[in-house]
């Protein structure tokens, strides 16, 4: 189990501009991001619902079909969903009813914001909010549990895994934080650390 820190100390540790805990222990070893090829993926180890706001950071080291976080039952139902095609960002939280589609540049950072009522994705670099939505979603459950880098149950035009960064991964239901993951290294292996309880994934 990590050395959690003190809850105000920050240090920025990024070129992406991300503010990082300080890790006063010896187990972890911060990190500006987790990469992945689009061969690996994180269980986040929970189902999204209508209820959580998930945000996190991320970058595209191309442009083409990935999952790059949530899962699905299908388009029109129980569809959490972070992902891209050849030319857009899409996120659907519920139903692809409830939908924001963006363009977006290869080789650039990402801030995303999913919920019910506000969907967001800004490019890091300039600031610059890339596209908002704020229709309600449908009410429901996802069919299995969130992953980064790919999608559980049925992806989107059965897409590949994400090869990508992530920096920044949160969800929030209400007062209750259900994750907040930051990179770091721990015994060798690169992973997430969950500032909760130090699990390591």
């Amino acid at each position: 189990k990590a050395n959690l820190p003190s809850a105000d100390a920050q240090e920025v540790r990024s070129s992406v501009i991300i503010l990082m805990p300080c890790f006063s222990s010896s187990v972890d070893t911060p990190l500006e991001y987790v990469a992945s090829t689009g061969s690996q993926y994180v269980d986040a180890g929970f189902k999204i619902t209508s209820s959580d706001v998930i945000t996190t950071r991320f970058y595209c080291n191309g442009k083409g079909n990935a999952s790059i976080l949530g899962s699905r039952a299908s388009a029109t139902s129980s569809n959490y969903m972070l992902f891209s095609t050849g030319s857009d960002l899409t996120i659907d939280f519920g139903t692809s009813s409830h939908r924001l589609t963006v363009g977006y540049a290869s080789g650039t950072w990402y801030d995303a914001v999913m919920s019910s009522g506000y969907m967001a994705i800004t490019n890091v670099a300039t600031g610059d909010l890339v596209g908002e939505d704020t229709k309600s979603g449908s009410s429901g459950e996802s069919p299995g549990n969130c992953y980064l880098f790919w999608g559980s149950g049925s992806p989107p035009n059965s897409n590949p895994k994400f090869s990508g960064r992530i920096a920044r991964f949160k969800a929030v239901r209400g007062e209750e934080v259900r994750a907040d993951y930051w990179p770091c290294q721990r015994a060798g292996e690169v992973g997430f650390v969950d500032l909760r309880d130090g699990s390591f994934h």
